[in-house]
């Protein structure tokens, strides 16, 4: 039997199935439309690269897009050996399109492949759309940003990510505690798609576990907890190598440190930390400089002995 993954089965297919922040839907959808160069960025999860394949849909635009996963992909003989080239061919007819996915992993010296694409876009703009998609914008060079359009698709409220876990649910006929959806739901918020997942997981013979499994956030919350304790040249390590959403981090240290009176030296301080660079975190131009000094004030004043 073939495996069924709800991740895949159930990604939306038009604009209006979208699970999306208020906030965001009327520029998105209008963009849908018009086709700017876009730079789209927010935590994992939200809908980023679903919007992109709605988009291609929607103009029908499987034979005219080239898709790059930039954090595989990031140099200039990338911009040079495939985006230019698909670029500058003949116009299929159609506006084609750029998609290079992680964006905020390309290079961006002086020589880097950011200033190439810079120039690609001024040069191609005409048959061409490029649209950009990264967690964190702060790493794409203000000459890049200022070619293209910008829409921050923040998280969604949590109510319409219940809504459409319950309509997966009634699809597959599964039967499920609504405190149980919820809790699910807070584990993986706002990652939608990891929410499907961990759905899935957790159904056993058509019934939604009352004992959750842990969400791939909560694993990677748990390892950079238990790394800070210890060694922080791991906890650098873990926060470079995933995408890390970073309001998500500190709810979980302060959920951990409500729940353990022993887990550092002194909680309470570390509490008020965790609390200032939560409120420091949706200003500061780079999340995990905000985390890692913190995380060293903590350490410089005691609150955490390695």
């Amino acid at each position: 039997m073939e495996r069924k993954l709800w991740e895949f089965e159930y990604e939306p297919h038009k604009f209006e199935e979208m699970v999306l922040n208020d906030t965001i839907k009327s520029s998105l959808k209008e963009a849908l439309k018009t086709r700017p160069n876009m730079l789209i960025y927010g935590p994992p999860g939200v809908g980023k690269g679903t919007f992109v394949n709605v988009l291609i849909k929607y103009h029908k635009l499987e034979d005219c897009v080239l898709k790059i996963n930039a954090s595989d992909e990031n140099d200039i003989a990338t911009m040079r050996d495939k985006v230019k080239h698909f670029a500058t061919a003949m116009s299929v007819g159609k506006m084609k399109l750029v998609y290079l996915n992680e964006a905020d992993s390309l290079t961006s010296g002086p020589s880097g492949s950011q200033k190439m694409l810079r120039d690609l876009i001024e040069a191609t703009h005409k048959n061409t759309q490029y649209i950009l998609a990264c967690n964190y914008e702060q790493y794409i060079i203000p000459e890049l940003k200022s070619r293209c359009q910008s829409f921050n698709i923040s998280a969604p409220p949590i109510i319409d990510i219940f809504k459409f876990c319950k309509i997966i649910l009634k699809k597959e006929n599964v039967k499920y505690n609504g405190d149980t959806l919820v809790n699910l739901i807070k584990k993986c918020y706002p990652d939608i798609r990891n929410t499907i997942i961990t759905l899935r997981q957790n159904v056993i013979d058509d019934k939604l576990s009352e004992n959750i499994v842990q969400s791939a956030s909560d694993v990677i919350f748990e390892e950079i907890l238990q790394a800070m304790k210890k060694d922080p040249g791991k906890v650098r390590k873990i926060l470079k190598s995933n995408s890390i959403w970073y309001e998500g981090l500190y709810n979980y240290i302060y959920e951990a440190l409500m729940s353990n009176d022993d887990l550092f030296t002194d909680d309470g301080s570390v509490i008020i930390h965790i609390g200032e660079a939560s409120y420091r975190n949706s200003i500061v131009a780079n999340k995990e400089i905000n985390f890692m000094s913190t995380y060293f004030k903590m350490i410089s004043d005691g609150s955490i002995k390695l």
